[in-house]
């Protein structure tokens, strides 16, 4: 199974973390040059992105970053493999779980797409769980579950979501694992449990070099933020609403089983 990295020309930094772990764990990886939102001209981003999405309209950046998205698929689909692995360029792999990215021989019959990072934040996942070796289960996705650092896709699923997003209207991570938003639910998509990947942008462990910077691939998902009332309002109400989501999915796991809470890397 190969690896498909997602990485700007310019971040040479980025480039030699993800290769040093290509070489250090035997994946086979193949960088894809990202699509630059600083260059991405403005026809083809009025053509792709037509309308506004469902919070906001994507700006040309969020554009690229789907687009770039979109090359590691069409990669995945025109391969002979069954299975391929897309990694954005600032993800650590973890030493116990870098043989689940050399071969997708492991994956159970019927697996879309498999989220392998953690997003850091508790998710909501429906039981039952598909149990991978002895350390690892996959749950089916079933709250939002934003992110789109490292996940596996099938070659007939690339090919599928190549199909339907000619045109599109939200983040790359949205459309594919936010359940709310709906425009992949007729997919099987799976959290690994414990995740083998995590961003920097979402570890509290310092993985990279600070003169890296910034994700440039994490630039690229940035949105316009809220100001004065609306923001001041969302920071009111927000406190209400984690708690909520707290109390309504640990009563929908004790009632009728899965798992919330924050995914381990491991």
């Amino acid at each position: 199974m190969k690896s498909y990295v997602i990485n700007l020309l310019r971040a040479d930094d980025r480039r030699a973390f993800m290769q040093s772990q290509g070489d250090r764990h035997g994946l086979d990886m193949v960088l894809l040059p990202a699509v630059d939102g600083l260059s991405l001209p403005e026809s083809e981003y009025k053509q792709r992105c037509p309308e506004p999405g469902r919070t906001h309209r994507l700006s040309p950046t969020e554009a690229a970053c789907f687009l770039s998205h979109r090359l590691a698929w069409q990669a995945i689909a025109d391969g002979s493999d069954l299975y391929g692995a897309v990694l954005e360029d600032d993800v650590l792999i973890s030493q116990d779980g870098a043989g689940l990215l050399r071969s997708g021989d492991w994956v159970p019959k019927g697996c879309d797409i498999i989220k392998v990072e953690t997003i850091a934040r508790p998710i909501f996942l429906e039981s039952p769980s598909i149990v991978i070796g002895q350390q690892r289960k996959l749950w089916r996705i079933a709250s939002p579950n934003t992110g789109g650092g490292a996940y596996i896709l099938s070659r007939v699923c690339a090919s599928a979501l190549l199909s339907r997003t000619e045109v599109f209207c939200d983040p790359l991570d949205h459309f594919l694992f936010d359940p709310q938003l709906g425009k992949t639910n007729d997919l099987a998509s799976f959290q690994m449990d414990p995740a083998i990947c995590v961003q920097q942008v979402r570890s509290a462990q310092v993985f990279m070099d600070h003169h890296a910077g910034k994700s440039q691939m994490d630039g690229l998902r940035g949105t316009e933020k809220r100001r004065g009332i609306s923001k001041a309002v969302r920071e009111i109400v927000r406190p209400f609403g984690v708690f909520g989501r707290r109390v309504y999915f640990t009563c929908r796991v004790f009632l009728l089983g899965g798992r919330y809470g924050k995914i381990p890397v491991r």
